[in-house]
C-alpha cells in the first residue's frame, strides 16, 4: 500500500486534558468510561490498542471478536472521544485507520455515594 496523504485525528475532550493522572469529575464521561469497561468486548478490544494502533481487522483477529461488533464498539468509542485515529488515503482513494487507545489504565471506587474515577493517559 502506497501512502500519499497522512489522515490524523484528535479528538478534543476531557481525555484530551487529563494529565498523566487524574481523577475523573465529569459524571457523563465517568459512564462512558464505566460502560466501556462494563462489556466485555470493548475491554478486549481495548486490551489490544492500549501498546500499538491497530486496523479494525488486525484488532478483530487479535481479540476473536467478530468484525461487525468491533466496528460497532470502535464507533461507539470514537463517539466517547476514547480513542486516537490515524491513517492513509492511497492514490486510489481506500482509507486505511489505525485505532489507539486515549486510556493507559483506570481504578474505580465507590465510597458512601461517591464515585471515584481515575484514569491515567495513554
Amino acid at each position: 500500500m502506497r501512502r500519499t496523504q497522512t489522515v490524523e485525528e484528535n479528538n478534543e475532550s476531557l481525555i484530551s486534558n487529563v494529565s498523566t493522572s487524574q481523577t475523573i469529575t465529569d459524571d457523563n464521561l465517568k459512564q462512558t468510561l464505566l460502560v466501556a469497561l462494563s462489556d466485555d468486548s470493548s475491554r478486549k478490544i481495548l486490551d489490544a490498542i492500549i501498546d500499538v494502533p491497530k486496523s479494525i481487522l488486525e484488532i478483530s483477529n487479535d481479540t476473536q471478536v467478530p468484525m461487525r461488533t468491533v466496528y460497532r464498539k470502535i464507533q461507539l468509542m470514537h463517539d466517547s472521544k476514547l480513542l486516537k485515529i490515524s491513517g492513509t488515503i492511497t492514490d486510489s482513494g481506500k482509507k486505511y485507520f489505525l485505532y489507539k487507545s486515549k486510556i493507559h489504565s483506570i481504578t474505580v471506587s465507590y465510597q458512601k455515594n461517591n464515585l471515584i474515577v481515575n484514569m491515567i493517559k495513554n
